[in-house]
């Protein structure tokens, strides 16, 4: 893909396209016989020879024949898989033309074809079509436009983050909103939304859109007119730079869906991957369920235990942190540095949160302490004067420009960033003390979990508990799914326990552990 560095790479697809109509048939019947010593031969021209689309062109076709005049018979232009036009009445002395405006973008071979009582005959010409970039759509903060006739080219445009190219001829216009342009809310959305418009008479195979910097969102979606309703793109794909989608003639949507069609950034479920989760146990060692297997730490003897873990925005890997600070990185999960690295000496460590943007994480202490490892600065509970040594959790918020803690009495800190105080349990007569949270990635609220699992919800749906239930080990932390319509506990023992969409895909409940669970993380 030809564009400044730091977009997506290209993306080389190719899709066949044949959904132009096909030429009529026409049946040639009753003719003489050619003379004995017929020959015919021909040549084709347009006129203009370089059109915008949906310009007027005149096909032409002259057939010499001997003995001649050629006259009658049947003359088609076609290009490609697309019909042009056809003189009703074939050749008058020698000629025939027709006009047609269809032809598509690009530099198009015109095929003129004859079929008559004087020999079949063929020729062929150039047309260039040029295709009109769409205007910026109403409301739009910025946008940019291309164009290209080389069928085995590329056509890209982008604005900020936003990439679109079209593989082959045609044009692109991409554009930028400030704010939802549709009348249509989207739950999980992160409030970054685009625009992607193809120009009428584009031939291209595909198009690939690509948002990077994409924070914490996990998913593209599209706003579809008809039915007034936003959904994910069919065809899309995560790595750390961006997030791409990919439209060809039978995704979804279709390229002749792309007249102008808003997309935004959402925090659901990572595209095409199921749900699963990951356990964590004291000593290090992992349980996969649904989830790859990339490392552990159960073999190695560690100066103080684990504490917890947290996935990297792919789940391609995951980050494990000890009591002291020490981190463990495995799969694609970047080593950033831990506190032994940096020379402090602590074993209060509780937790780690993994930062989908940057591929870094925070380590967090029981003091409220945040040690930020490439991950924005949000400031930590001694910092703005809070002295307490019972925080038990964390969470970003579903754009990673905030971050929430909380403590075992169930009062919740919210730092700086984007975090939004929305209630805590710190009045309430806790059956249990709060031992973790996790955040709903559509409202952008909080859940609390008691040791008794029971749940607390602030402008987040509550899906059910466990706290009516008597438990063989006490639940240890949470987790929710991508779309936050459900979440997962785990006990100490590694029961696992499913509620709203989360689905269970098995536990260590009934294993005998060398050491207690001590952490879930899924998606």
């Amino acid at each position: 893909m030809r564009q400044p560095s730091g977009g997506p790479p290209r993306r080389s697809l190719t899709f066949l396209a044949g959904l132009a109509a096909s030429a009529p048939v026409i049946a040639v019947i009753g003719l003489a016989a050619p003379p004995a010593s017929a020959a015919t031969t021909a040549t084709a021209d347009v006129a203009p020879p370089t059109v915008t689309y949906g310009d007027t062109v005149t096909y032409t076709m002259d057939v010499s024949a001997s003995p001649g005049p050629a006259t009658g018979g049947q003359v088609t232009f076609t290009t490609g898989n697309t019909y042009l036009c056809s003189p009703p009445g074939g050749l008058v002395n020698g000629t025939a033309s027709c006009t047609a405006s269809n032809a598509p973008g690009g530099v198009d071979t015109i095929e003129a074809a004859y079929i008559g009582v004087f020999g079949n005959s063929s020729a062929t010409t150039t047309l260039t079509v040029n295709v009109t970039p769409p205007a910026a759509p109403s409301g739009s903060t910025g946008s940019a436009s291309a164009a290209g006739t080389d069928p085995g080219g590329e056509v890209a445009a982008h604005v900020g983050s936003l990439y679109v190219q079209g593989n082959g001829p045609g044009a692109v216009t991409v554009a930028t909103y400030g704010a939802n342009p549709t009348p249509t809310a989207l739950p999980s959305a992160t409030g970054v939304y685009g625009d992607v418009a193809i120009g009428r008479g584009s031939s291209f195979d595909s198009v690939v859109i690509a948002r990077c910097d994409y924070g914490a969102a996990s998913s593209l979606q599209w706003y579809d007119s008809a039915t007034s309703s936003w959904a994910e793109f069919s065809l899309q794909s995560k790595d750390v730079g961006c997030l791409r989608a990919e439209v060809t003639g039978t995704t979804t949507p279709t390229l002749a869906q792309l007249l102008g069609t808003p997309i935004a950034l959402a925090a659901g479920t990572a595209p095409s991957a199921p749900q699963g989760y990951w356990l964590v146990a004291r000593d290090g060692g992992i349980f996969s369920f649904n989830r790859s297997f990339y490392g552990s730490t159960g073999s190695i003897g560690l100066n103080q235990p684990i504490v917890g873990m947290a996935p990297t925005h792919d789940d391609g890997g995951y980050w494990l942190v000890a009591r002291d600070g020490g981190v463990f990185s495995y799969g694609d999960a970047g080593f950033q540095g831990s506190l032994l690295n940096r020379g402090i000496a602590t074993k209060k460590v509780v937790a780690i949160v993994g930062d989908a943007a940057t591929n870094g994480y925070d380590l967090i202490g029981s003091d409220g302490s945040v040690w930020d490892f490439n991950t924005p600065q949000f400031g930590d509970l001694p910092f703005l004067g809070f002295h307490v040594n019972d925080i038990v959790g964390a969470a970003l918020t579903p754009d990673a420009q905030g971050l929430y803690l909380v403590g075992a009495d169930g009062r919740v800190y919210s730092l700086l960033g984007d975090s939004k105080f929305q209630g805590d349990a710190s009045s309430l007569p806790l059956n249990a003390p709060i031992v973790g949270m996790a955040v709903d990635p559509a409202t952008g609220g909080y859940w609390l979990v008691g040791k008794d699992g029971g749940v607390f919800s602030y402008n987040a749906p509550f899906h059910g508990s466990t706290g009516s239930l008597t438990l063989n080990q006490p639940v240890i932390g949470m987790a929710s799914t991508g779309d936050g319509d459900g979440y997962w506990f785990t006990a100490g023992d590694g029961g696992v326990f499913a509620y709203g969409d989360a689905s269970f895909r098995g536990s260590t409940g009934s294993i005998a552990l060398n050491q207690p669970v001590v952490g879930l993380s899924g998606s």
